[in-house]
């Protein structure tokens, strides 16, 4: 439910501040509007998927509602696959925590097992990170 409940309040927030925020002379500096351009290309390219996908990225998951609302993204369908995707990531993440928090290595060496997991769920924001400064410098 706090999941549901924390992108329906994101999905608001990009509704009614997402235009005022880059003209902003505080926060303009950390989201300017050719940024906000490029996501809403990407959003209006892969929508239905970026909401699904986006769950399993930190990061990522944060940006995505707001993101739709700025795309003019309609909130029934937004919802639709926000519901579809949080209650897959709690299936998934309670499913995986029971299974593989049953199994003696991960219980003793369960810090570095987090530590991995938060690793390798960043590797896809990197990896674009990476891409888009190789882009911009050619």
């Amino acid at each position: 439910m706090a999941s549901i409940g924390g992108d329906s309040l994101n999905f608001f927030f990009g509704n009614k501040f997402g235009e005022i925020i880059p003209r902003h002379h505080i926060l303009g500096k950390f989201i300017k509007e050719k940024d906000l351009a490029k996501a809403r290309e990407f959003f209006d390219k892969y929508g239905a998927m970026a909401i699904f996908f986006g769950r399993f990225i930190p990061i990522i998951r944060t940006l995505i509602p707001f993101v739709a609302a700025t795309s003019d993204f309609p909130y029934k369908r937004f919802i639709k696959y926000n519901l579809i995707a949080c209650i897959s990531w709690v299936a998934i993440c309670c499913g995986a925590g029971y299974y593989f928090g049953n199994i003696p290595i991960v219980k003793e060496n369960f810090s570095m097992v987090i530590i991995g997991i938060v690793g390798i769920s960043l590797i896809p924001a990197v990896i674009g990170y990476v891409k888009t400064k190789f882009a911009s410098s050619k």
